[in-house]
């Protein structure tokens, strides 16, 4: 019998590939991809997390592999997916969908209070037990309230571990003698001597990067039992930049559960240094954004038409007008500031 050899076409417009966002803030994001061919341009579809696709936003006809993605909201995941354009009506499969988070906002009103019943998403989960680190229950075993809190639990087949549930940012600007209360339960079950506590602590840290060690569980405990406890963060009074986190690093225990955590502090009588107002991007394409609410807008042209008028508000869209050049006026803390901005088509 004669032996046969099947070979597979290649695929004539081949998909992109490497999706990515970069540059992420709180409400825009620079989508990326890699071109695995020769085409010169690209479609593109993005929205929510988890959109149904061909229900998303369409954007054709791109003709380079970035696209600036603004409008978004933050502390909000979203999806998109990008397909190549070989011309002639030769499309590739799409590529997709990558997730990414627009930023969270730093912190700066207390008390600051989280039950976790509304998520964990400006949160950070780092660790080397992928399979097995911090985790947001919506369906908890035993909160404390509610019915959701944070959870990490031991399997002695994927020890040591070195787990972090990192928090957002917070401003300490004004704040003098912060502390930190938060409701933790936990078991020795499946303890191993002489490893017989479970190795949790709260860290601190300016940069999320280099961490104090505030806190450990106590050598005697009540398995399965709700403890509340406050910490000082007096160290860490007048920092522009906070973060707490809880790390696991045992290879013992069963389970610990946090819940309720608050932060508090002595908002100082003396004035804060209020910071500088950003208007950005310039030039834009469309939407501009500013780095604090305004208490008021207002945008004129060259001939001093006014265009908009905005209240409380940290965006101005301009994508009905011609590009140009524009001035915006913004009235904050009874300063008016004049921008000059240039929208480009």
């Amino acid at each position: 019998a004669g032996q046969f050899t099947t070979f597979s076409a290649c695929p004539t417009c081949p998909a992109p590939s490497a999706l990515t966002a970069t540059g992420i803030t709180l409400y825009t994001a620079n989508l990326g991809w890699t071109s695995n061919g020769s085409e010169t341009l690209w479609n593109l579809q993005w929205g929510p997390a988890g959109f149904t696709f061909g229900s998303g936003t369409m954007v054709n006809g791109l003709t380079a592999t970035t696209y600036a993605l603004s409008g978004l909201n933050m502390s909000s995941p979203y999806s998109f997916y990008v397909q190549a354009d070989c011309g002639g009506g030769d499309l590739s499969s799409w590529s997709g969908p990558y997730t990414f988070n627009t930023a969270c906002p730093t912190n700066i009103t207390y008390p600051w209070f989280d039950d976790y019943e509304n998520g964990i998403g400006c949160y950070t989960i780092t660790g080397i037990n992928t399979a097995e680190t911090w985790y947001y229950d919506a369906a908890a075993f035993d909160p404390l309230s509610g019915v959701a809190n944070v959870t990490i639990e031991y399997d002695p087949a994927l020890n040591p571990a070195d787990e972090w549930f990192i928090s957002p940012t917070f401003n300490f600007v004004g704040l003098t003698d912060p502390t930190i209360t938060f409701n933790w339960n936990m078991s020795y079950n499946w303890a191993v001597n002489p490893n017989d506590n479970y190795d949790v602590f709260l860290k601190g840290s300016t940069d999320g990067i280099n961490w104090v060690e505030l806190w450990t569980e106590p050598a005697v405990f009540t398995d399965w039992t709700w403890y509340d406890t406050t910490i000082s963060l007096a160290a860490f009074s007048g920092e522009p930049i906070f973060y707490f986190a809880f790390n696991y690093v045992g290879i013992d225990g069963a389970a610990f559960y946090l819940d309720d955590v608050t932060i508090d502090g002595v908002v100082s009588s003396k004035p804060v240094t209020v910071k500088p107002l950003l208007v950005y991007p310039n030039p834009s394409t469309g939407m501009v954004y500013m780095n604090q609410s305004a208490e008021k807008v207002e945008v004129t042209d060259m001939l001093g038409q006014v265009l908009v008028n905005g209240n409380n508000t940290d965006r101005i869209d301009l994508s009905a007008f011609n590009k140009g050049v524009y001035i915006i006026r913004i009235t904050q803390n009874n300063q008016t500031t004049l921008h000059k901005i240039t929208l480009v088509k």
